[in-house]
């Protein structure tokens, strides 16, 4: 099966650290990140995931919404893989657990 996890993710805090740990552990699917325009403080985050896990991360130089995040994310995925069986959307802040 080839599944990709979105995140959306704008000023993330360590919880999209640990919920990419958490999928990453499922093992369910390839992870795609859409940095939508975080400010620079929040830069770290997105380059650990990257550095850590191996995840790509789509960056937006400003926010433009969770919508657009998403169909960006959409986009990269759907441009640089094949077969793609399924795309599952997940928060960046684990509010829906």
């Amino acid at each position: 099966m080839n599944v990709f996890i979105l995140i959306p993710a704008f000023n993330p805090d360590m919880a999209l650290v640990t919920l990419v740990e958490i999928i990453k552990k499922m093992d369910i699917g390839s992870i795609v990140i859409v940095n939508d325009g975080s400010d620079p403080e929040f830069l770290h985050i997105f380059e650990m995931i990257q550095n850590n896990f191996g995840i790509a991360v789509v960056n937006h130089s400003d926010n433009t919404g969770k919508g657009h995040a998403l169909k960006s994310g959409f986009n990269h995925i759907l441009q640089n893989h094949q077969g793609i069986t399924g795309i599952i959307t997940c928060d960046a802040d684990g509010q829906h657990t």
